[in-house]
């Protein structure tokens, strides 16, 4: 057993599960956040191949070849659509109209998507897989100390890597491919794509 709990600092969380934010058309925001969204924030926290700092990155092709995992976390969740505001845009050099206060900057409009609350701010990520060594094991708490934020970074959390399994009075949304919720999940291969986009 292998457990990643994520406790959202702020009870909020944000992040778009389709791209549409960007568009003003998200209306539902993602809930609970993802697995590969996770998988995503470790591959961050410390890089990969020569970027990385504290461990050497094995833990991650371990972590991708699991198959996906369960997932607890509060099935009562509210969303709250965000509302467009302009910002300073950010540029090389100066504009010739005016932002407010800001002479010489111009501004961007910015379509921020869905915030999601819970009255519980504790997401568990559960994978039924023998415990790995203690080397992977400490590379992925290194990791997990490493992140920041899941989604946009105004969702800070705290993650915890056990190999217990967590009780949380909370729902549980269990891995099946023919449920009627579309959660995206990493699978083998997800890393090499990950470093072809940042190359």
């Amino acid at each position: 057993m292998l457990s990643i709990s994520v406790e959202f600092l702020h009870g909020t969380y944000r992040g778009d599960p389709s791209g549409a934010a960007n568009t003003g058309r998200l209306t539902h925001g993602e809930w609970p956040p993802s697995p590969a969204r996770l998988f995503a924030a470790l591959v961050a926290a410390d890089g990969t191949r020569h970027e990385c700092r504290v461990t050497d990155g094995s833990e991650l092709e371990w972590l991708e070849g699991l198959l996906p995992p369960v997932i607890r976390a509060c099935s009562r969740h509210h969303p709250q659509q965000l509302q467009p505001r302009y910002v300073v845009e950010a540029r090389s050099g100066p504009s010739k109209s005016n932002h407010q206060e800001y002479v010489g900057r111009s501004g961007a409009m910015v379509r921020p998507g869905v915030r999601v609350s819970c009255p519980d701010p504790n997401v568990a990520y559960m994978w039924d897989a023998d415990v790995p060594n203690d080397a992977i094991l400490n590379a992925l708490r290194q990791r997990a100390a490493r992140v920041g934020y899941l989604g946009t970074s105004d969702s800070p959390v705290r993650l915890r890597v056990s190999t217990t399994a967590h009780q949380l009075t909370t729902g549980v949304f269990t891995p099946d491919p023919h449920g009627d919720e579309v959660i995206n999940v990493t699978r083998r291969g997800d890393l090499e794509v990950l470093d072809r986009l940042f190359d």
